[in-house]
């Protein structure tokens, strides 16, 4: 059988077409095909963009959003990590004195150790008995504050570790639930959040009938920001010479004002 090889107007994939048909739908986003070369269009005559591609838009571009979220947040949880990981590390010589099991003992200790103190003070009054427990009392202190804050390392240390595994599993959710959608048609630059958005609205909006229209529209629009940001710096640059020039002026003259005094 004869076909016909045309690009979908939607996502510009190459295909194979009955040429006997009045109309088909791209395989791969969906985009309904008019054989006779009439485009599809609104109440007004006006070009639109195919409904099959705009509902993949519109359900798809969410769960991406949600997942570079959370892969943002995975990034930093392992970061977060590492980072207690390091720690604990750095105490290892001493993580059997600073058990978390010890804590309790080592408070009851501080607290015995700190009555001595009063009792030696005001009992016992000898300058020497107080020194001693004042430096038991001392050493105990930070025997114990350091068990405190080593216990909470490895708090944090487990509660991290749950979070990042929480995360994998949210991440592994939303590509389980985009496993249905050939997303493929987008390319690989694009399947972002704030991308996706604009192609959506620019279609949704009527403002491009295909997925290259739109992506070029979402190019200009990220040179339009870029020229401006660069406009912007460059006003924020020249109004900084200009209060310095200004502030040279200023004390030159007052330099000036200052001789002639003289």
């Amino acid at each position: 059988m004869q076909v016909l090889s045309m690009e979908c107007p939607g996502c510009g994939a190459n295909l194979k077409i009955n040429p006997t048909l009045k109309e088909a739908y791209c395989q791969y986003c969906g985009t309904k095909l008019l054989i006779d070369g009439v485009q599809a269009t609104n109440i007004l005559g006006q070009p639109v963009a195919d409904e099959h591609l705009l509902q993949m838009l519109r359900e798809v571009t969410p769960l991406i959003s949600e997942k570079e979220e959370l892969e943002s947040s995975l990034t930093a949880q392992k970061n977060e990590l590492e980072s207690t990981q390091n720690r604990i590390d750095s105490k290892t010589i001493f993580k059997k004195v600073f058990n978390p099991q010890y804590e309790q003992i080592y408070k009851k200790v501080l607290i015995a150790c700190t009555a001595m103190i009063i009792i030696s003070l005001l009992f016992v009054k000898s300058l020497g008995l107080t020194f001693v427990f004042v430096l038991a009392t001392t050493a105990m202190w930070q025997l114990y504050k350091n068990t405190v804050k080593y216990s909470g390392e490895l708090n944090h240390l487990a509660s991290t570790k749950d979070t990042i595994e929480q995360l994998e599993k949210d991440i592994a959710e939303r590509e389980e639930k985009l496993k249905p959608y050939n997303i493929d048609v987008i390319p690989s630059q694009y399947r972002n959040g704030t991308a996706l958005k604009f192609i959506y609205n620019a279609l949704n909006s009527q403002r491009a009938t295909t997925m290259q229209q739109a992506i070029n529209l979402y190019e200009d629009d990220k040179r339009n920001k870029k020229l401006d940001a660069m406009q912007e710096q460059q006003l924020q640059n020249l109004k900084r010479i200009e209060k310095l020039a200004k502030e040279n002026a200023e004390m030159r003259a007052q330099i000036k004002a200052a001789g002639k005094n003289n």
